[in-house]
């Protein structure tokens, strides 16, 4: 999830940087509207728009996990687990987590009493409907904004500010740009912790007020509307969601718009830098492994299996039933078949704790048969790599070896006195992944622990593996990703 998250202000950021360096000073400001609005809603989504044929392309890898290396201080080991990778406790994520549906809850409170607020003030004044929108007159106040079909203005509004601000305001109210700013409010209750959506939420009012402006010079001069927005400085009513006339900050910035020269039609084409933009991020989304490729295992057995173990479990289905097929390869009866699912059944329960209904004997034939042929990635590579030494073996044999040597060497080359130097106490989980290349070397290590002296180590580790016999698939040399969960047993005894 931090992943996702991460991406999601990442490219928003790129979005944005966009705008402000290429599309920020043209007059196209439908487009510019439509881009602002659009763009960061677009970098929540794409994080989840992975191309298939781009990932699998990009990353032909496969995931293998290496059963749990156990360490003790003073290069005391214990016995290797089978029971599934295991990694940092998921406590920090729960109180981000808490703190981040609080701060969505105030910041809902917030936006609804401001709302209200709205809607009193609405309800306590006069409102003469003028067909295309309403008018709501503000006594004791030179107060002037629009929001909804509805505009205010104060009383006392000098008659022909008055007129001015109306036709301004009749922009808002025709194209709706209230329902951008209610757009953005939500979001900014749901994301409330990213400041780049209230960035992009400055850039769309200003946007907003460019486009009333433009509207407006075209029914009166350009100086006697400059003018009115010199004359004097009004008040605002400060809710973020409505549209105002008179907003400081905005005031030189309209003005420098309104004396711009026109926008050529041909500068609409950059708009289509968005096109490489785009394709850049799909790029990184399918490039990217998710949080999960680092399996979290919680503590209790009963926790559904990782990606990783079913891939084992399966190969080890489907290895047995090669095993007890018949001599003339034909398949195995149902009765057969149905006596090597209980078998399954346990291995599956062995690494998950619980399984659900099992499908008859037939089904999960055809199961069996269509997996072969669609989820090879699923079903673990044709090939995996081997360690240097374990050649000549069955391919059950090689995986016990590979794994047996990476276990002894991590056991054997682990400072376990690390610990008392770094005043550890209780279990350190650590959490690598790491891939062997197709030219067997190993490649995008990554490690997740509590504490960075442990990610050295473990790198330090990792990289003393030697080089290995890449995995095949259809023939051709592939990376493989392994998962190494490592639990650290600081001050515990035999």
């Amino acid at each position: 999830m931090g992943t996702i998250l991460i991406q999601i202000v990442f490219y928003q950021i790129l979005f944005l940087a966009l705008y402000e360096v290429l599309l920020k000073r043209d007059t196209h400001y439908n487009l510019q509207r439509l881009y602002l609005l659009l763009s960061p809603i677009i970098a929540m989504v794409l994080p989840f728009a992975v191309v298939p044929s781009l990932s699998e392309t990009l990353m032909d890898t496969y995931a293998i996990s290496i059963p749990t290396v156990t360490l003790k201080e003073a290069g005391k080991t214990s016995e290797t687990s089978t029971t599934g990778a295991e990694t940092i406790s998921s406590t920090s994520y729960s109180v981000l987590f808490i703190l981040w549906i609080v701060g969505s809850f105030l910041s809902g409170i917030w936006f609804l009493w401001k709302y209200r607020k709205l809607q009193q003030l609405r309800t306590s004044v006069p409102i003469v409907d003028k067909g295309s929108y309403k008018l709501a007159s503000l006594p004791n106040t030179d107060v002037a904004f629009s929001f909804g079909n509805t505009i205010y203005l104060g009383k006392e509004l000098e008659e022909e500010a008055r007129e001015v601000i109306v036709k301004h305001e009749k922009v808002h109210v025709a194209q709706r740009h209230s329902v951008d700013l209610i757009v953005y409010q939500l979001l900014r209750i749901v994301f409330w912790w990213n400041p780049i959506l209230y960035l992009f939420q400055n850039r769309l009012q200003a946007v907003h007020e460019y486009i009333a402006d433009a509207e407006v010079v075209q029914s009166i001069v350009k100086k006697d509307y400059y003018q009115s927005l010199l004359s004097q400085v009004f008040k605002t009513n400060n809710i973020s969601f409505t549209n105002t006339f008179y907003k400081q900050s905005l005031i030189k910035n309209r003005i420098i718009m309104l004396q711009k020269i026109k926008s050529s039609k041909r500068s609409k084409l950059k708009y289509l830098l968005v096109l490489p933009l785009l394709a850049f991020m799909l790029f990184v989304v399918s490039c990217t492994n998710d949080e999960a490729d680092i399996a979290v295992v919680t503590e209790d057995e009963t926790s559904v299996m990782s990606a990783a173990s079913e891939s084992e479990v399966y190969k080890v289905f489907k290895e047995f039933l090669e095993n007890n097929s018949k001599e003339d390869g034909s398949v195995l009866s149902d009765e057969e078949l149905q006596e090597t699912l209980e078998k399954f059944q346990e291995i599956l329960e062995k690494h998950s704790g619980k399984v659900g209904s099992v499908p008859s004997a037939k089904e999960f034939q055809e199961i069996l048969e269509k997996s072969t042929v669609d989820n090879v990635s699923f079903t673990v590579i044709e090939k995996a790599p081997v360690y240097p030494g374990c050649e000549g073996q069955s391919e059950k044999e090689l995986r016990d070896c590979m794994n047996q040597k990476i276990i002894e060497l991590v056991q054997e080359s682990f400072n376990t006195d690390l610990g008392k130097e770094l005043g550890l106490e209780g279990i350190q989980r650590i959490a690598a992944v790491f891939t062997i290349d197709a030219s067997g070397n190993i490649s995008d290590l990554r490690i997740r622990t509590p504490h960075e002296e442990l990610e050295n180590e473990t790198r330090r580790v990792i990289n003393l593996f030697p080089r290995f016999l890449p995995g095949e698939h259809n023939g051709e040399k592939v990376g493989v990703t392994y998962t190494l969960p490592i639990v650290f047993e600081v001050g515990s005894e035999d």
